[in-house]
């Protein structure tokens, strides 16, 4: 080849890559397509993952701080209402401690019924992608049978 019809060269002055010719071929642009397909839903996952474990942490502290409350709670109004009702009152002790009990039996199935409250769904935006990917595949589909 002589220098006038060689392909030029990449100087060090090109600020980005050489550019290439659009392949006829169609293999490479499909890969280099599936490849960035695939690298942006990793970062959508990778996005969520960590949005769904702060959620779950959050929802976890939350949940041992409500069950050391009602521990403590029983214990030390148990403690005190009973004495305290049977000594103003004069009711049976036993009654008394019933009572407590159910009124903070009541209180422990407010808090569980709160927590079980079902949360946003998670991943939401890689549900959508992979909902919007997979109807362009199925395009990609029908284009490739059509052009057959």
């Amino acid at each position: 080849m002589n220098s006038e019809t060689a392909p030029p060269t990449s100087s060090a002055t090109s600020a980005g890559p050489p550019e290439r010719e659009p392949s006829s071929s169609g293999p490479t642009s499909w890969a280099e397509a599936l490849g960035g397909l695939v690298q942006s839903r990793i970062g959508i996952i990778r996005i969520e993952a960590g949005e769904a474990a702060r959620t779950t942490v959050r929802r976890a502290i939350f949940a041992a701080v409500a069950a050391l409350a009602a521990l403590f709670a029983w214990a030390l109004l148990i403690a005190g209402l009973v004495g305290l009702v049977v000594l103003l009152a004069g009711w049976p002790w036993p009654y008394v401690m019933l009572g407590a009990a159910g009124i903070h039996l009541v209180a422990a199935i407010i808090a569980i019924i709160a927590m079980r409250r079902p949360a946003s769904p998670a991943f939401p935006l890689t549900l959508e992608e992979f909902k919007k990917d997979r109807a362009w595949l199925e395009t990609l589909q029908k284009n490739k049978k059509s052009s057959d």
